[in-house]
């Protein structure tokens, strides 16, 4: 596991595929951030609009699962994951002895911890720009930044859940488009669904329902903080969708054959 650890590290850090992820996370940034600025700027000047936003809104955006950057990133990832399988890479993997549930835990840790490293950057570099463009919050301390800084690190764990999901979809459907397609439905309806609580009149048990996906708690703990019941509900979403993820991965190699 050790080798096929390095392997797939060093084959994903090298693929130009990585670059691209770096730039579009950087311009996505400038781009959403310094719009809202110029947006805000112009409210300013006409009565009949009013506009605000602030670092906290710029935060929100980055970390919500359907926001370009949070989209990207697995997707970016997943196309470097079906390369295996693309380019017959995968069939060096089995010659040398490795395991096929070796071989998908390996691309799992290697996708998982590369996504939600560039999910916590991402969300930190919004977040630091939407304070210089938009100014400091009241009270803004050294605390705050700290319940910040753990809220994202909290609400990585829920997003880990989606690349799971797209990690499964990479290496069950071995194609790039149903990948896409598969990951973008999956982020789709559970932002829907964790959605559902924000609107007057939905009965209770339907706004329930978001609870079972990630980007309620994602959201929540981004907007309300650092509370225990969201920070259970992350991590314990995170994991089930982790697991499931994993287990059926590995059965769905394991019943076909890799040519």
């Amino acid at each position: 596991m050790h080798n096929l650890l390095k392997t797939d590290f060093k084959r994903f850090m090298k693929d130009k595929a990585m670059l691209v992820l770096y730039i579009l996370c950087i311009v996505f940034t400038l781009f959403s951030t310094v719009l809202m600025k110029i947006i805000l700027m112009i409210s300013k000047n006409m009565e009949d609009f009013n506009f605000n936003y602030s670092a906290a809104d710029a935060l929100n955006s980055a970390v919500s699962p359907v926001n370009n950057t949070a989209f990207i990133i697995p997707l970016i990832l997943s196309i470097i994951l079906v390369k295996d399988y693309t380019h017959g890479t995968i069939r060096n993997k089995i010659i040398t002895g490795n395991s096929k549930s070796s071989i998908f835990m390996s691309s799992w840790i290697t996708t998982v911890i590369l996504g939600n490293i560039f999910y916590f950057v991402n969300a930190l570099l919004n977040w630091g720009i939407g304070l210089a463009l938009f100014g400091v919050p009241d009270g803004f301390d050294i605390v705050m930044v700290g319940e910040t800084v753990l809220s994202i690190l909290v609400a990585s764990l829920a997003y880990t859940a989606f690349i799971s999901l797209f990690v499964f979809f990479s290496n069950t459907f071995r194609n790039v488009g149903l990948t896409i397609v598969g990951g973008f439905a999956v982020m789709f309806l559970f932002s829907l669904l964790g959605a559902l609580n924000q609107f007057d009149g939905i009965p209770a048990a339907l706004a329930n329902l978001g609870k079972i996906g990630p980007s309620y708690y994602i959201e929540k703990l981004v907007k309300d903080g650092l509370e225990v019941k969201n920070c259970i509900g992350a991590a314990v979403v995170g994991g089930i969708y982790s697991v499931l993820s994993c287990i059926f991965g590995i059965s769905c190699i394991k019943s076909k054959d890799i040519k």
